[in-house]
């Protein structure tokens, strides 16, 4: 990994690539909170929820898959 060479300018893309991505998100989520409020307070929990679930998900898979190394059939 110590090897691998990046430009300057790559991480400046990537820096802006991503703030960019952040502060539009944002200025969505401060919209819609304007316009339809109690719909954005419903629609965020159920988005952390279901990242929630997704993660557990894969938490669950990752464990099933070393169990099955651990005690073969």
């Amino acid at each position: 990994m110590k090897s691998i060479t990046v430009k300057k300018t790559t991480y400046l893309i990537i820096g802006l690539v991503t703030s960019v991505s952040f502060l539009t998100g944002y200025l969505l989520g401060d919209i819609l909170g304007i316009l339809i409020p109690k719909v954005s307070e419903y629609l965020g929990g159920i988005i952390f929820l279901l990242i929630g679930c997704y993660v557990l998900w894969q938490w669950v898979d990752e464990q099933k898959e070393k169990i099955s190394e651990v005690l073969p059939r």
